[in-house]
């Protein structure tokens, strides 16, 4: 599907048979999953959506939620061209999906085009990379990483009232 469509938006889905009824609906993205299920997100080569412009529908569960804010991070490290998240209305039943009857009051367009942006990816300084573990030390004279943090999402820049002692809010 990416490759026919290489111009095409992209909307990722967790699961086949979600990613299936996706297309039927909203055929002018191509609907794209992972294998696995939720718990393979970070076993998947995310690079063919680099430059894409991509936009995440999760499950109405955690689990759902919890995989697509992973995928998004994920895609952070493979410069998607941008990524947005629809945000699911809290009324659906737990776990449904796009696979799963549609609410008559559900306009599935309208949720595409009010998905949020997701912030930039974070560039961490020099010597140090983010990876599947979390922010790594990598020293170019020695083969073992140091792992001075667990993963974590940089959410904003942050500055003082005098626009000075620039930070991060993690």
């Amino acid at each position: 599907r990416l490759a026919a469509r290489p111009d095409a938006p992209v909307l990722i889905v967790e699961g086949e048979k979600t990613a299936d009824a996706g297309q039927r609906l909203l055929p002018n993205f191509v609907v794209v999953t992972w294998p696995g299920g939720s718990n393979a997100v970070d076993k998947v080569d995310w690079s063919p959506l680099k430059a894409r412009e991509i936009t995440l529908w999760p499950d109405a569960d955690d689990t759902g939620s919890k995989a697509m804010d992973r995928v998004r991070r994920l895609l952070g490290m493979v410069d998607a061209a941008r990524v947005s998240t629809v945000e699911v209305p809290s009324n659906l039943p737990d776990g449904w999906d796009l696979a799963d009857p549609i609410p008559d009051s559900m306009d599935l367009q309208g949720l595409v085009k009010s998905a949020k942006p997701a912030g930039a990816p974070a560039l961490p300084p020099p010597g140090y990379v983010f990876s599947e573990k979390g922010l790594v030390w990598r020293d170019d004279g020695d083969d073992a990483d140091l792992l001075p943090a667990g993963p974590f999402d940089v959410r904003a820049e942050t500055r003082d009232g005098e626009g000075a002692s620039w930070g991060v809010l993690l």
